[in-house]
């Protein structure tokens, strides 16, 4: 129900603002593309990152 009330809350501030229904959902979009942009690219470098770090640690440990 809040989630609800939060909805139209945003879509009435929008209205009010005059910022059109087409830009909140462009920028909806785009946000989607940058989230799936970097779970695709960068996490996985992070991971390679620290994979490359935990190596090199225990390579200079020995």
């Amino acid at each position: 129900m809040l989630e609800l009330l939060c909805l139209l809350f945003v879509l009435w501030l929008c209205f009010k603002l005059g910022v059109g229904l087409f830009k909140v959902l462009m920028f909806l979009l785009g946000i989607g593309l940058l989230f799936a942009f970097v779970s695709s690219l960068v996490l996985p470098l992070l991971g390679l990152l620290a994979a490359g770090g935990i190596a090199w640690a225990a390579i200079k440990r020995f």
